[in-house]
């Protein structure tokens, strides 16, 4: 009896013991965060490598949900034992290793399976590429409208580099309070943020574009060809290739004001 106590109050005291080290371990990580700067630069470098990688739990017989940022997190696969076999039902979406390990590789939806004595345990996984619309903007003062990070489903955080200038709502809608330029921040949790560049300044005045009046074009003046019937070639009068001895034989000449047949190589009457 004596025994089985002493362990119990072992015990009992290396669960004290870790509890307090959970504690201190949270402690560090404890900060305020300044909406002046992006999240993500003010998080220890640390806590940031381990929120990137996101270890998502799988169960027989169950299809888990789970979305990662191309480039940005990595996704790890757990289950209990090892020598599953892994299959992505869209390897060009994304692949998996022979230890649950995840590459991402662009926008889209995959299946992830993994296999084992006749169970089978399933992902489906969403890769996404986020876009912060607009990326710059340039409104007067007074102006509410709003900034959208596209292509997440998972939770985004906006704030303001300078919220005296540009005050940001938690849903993205933004208004401009003077003139300045702040940056609208769009975070996916609290690893990645987006920028958008925002300058407060009244609209510049419209240019009037004065287009000068066409010159009007004289009309065109008559000229009068000169059409060889027999070689179907058609000549300025003044052409130095024309044979003007030959004028006088109405058989093989013709006058027009419309150049008809090919045009003479020297004069090129058109």
């Amino acid at each position: 009896m004596y025994l089985k106590g002493k362990r119990k109050l072992k015990g009992i005291v290396l669960c004290l013991l870790l509890v307090v080290l959970c504690i201190q371990s949270v402690s560090a990580y404890d900060f305020v965060l300044d909406d002046h700067r992006t999240v993500e630069s003010q998080i220890p470098k640390e806590m940031l490598k381990a929120l990137r990688v996101k270890k998502v739990e799988l169960s027989s017989g169950h299809v888990v949900k789970a979305s990662a940022i191309r480039g940005v997190q990595q996704i790890q696969f757990n289950i209990k034992g090892s020598s599953y076999q892994w299959k992505s039902s869209n390897p060009k979406i994304a692949t998996v290793s022979t230890k649950g390990k995840v590459k991402l590789l662009k926008a889209g939806t995959t299946k992830i399976t993994a296999k084992k004595n006749g169970k089978t345990y399933a992902c489906k996984l969403t890769v996404e590429v986020p876009q912060i619309t607009p990326a710059s903007m340039r409104i007067p003062v007074g102006t509410i409208t709003s900034v959208k990070l596209r292509g997440t489903c998972q939770a985004v955080r906006y704030s303001s580099s300078n919220p005296d200038i540009v005050y940001v709502y938690s849903n993205g809608f933004i208004k401009a309070k003077k003139n300045g330029t702040a940056y609208v921040y769009a975070t996916v949790g609290v690893i990645k943020t987006y920028t958008c560049k925002v300058r407060v300044a009244p609209n510049p005045a419209p240019v009037t574009v004065i287009t000068p009046a066409p010159t009007p074009v004289p009309p065109q003046q008559q000229v009068t060809y000169v059409y060889n019937y027999e070689s179907g070639i058609c000549h300025n009068p003044n052409c130095a290739s024309l044979n003007h001895s030959n004028l006088h034989d109405s058989s093989k000449w013709k006058w027009t004001t419309v150049p008809i047949g090919r045009p003479c190589k020297v004069c090129k009457p058109w």
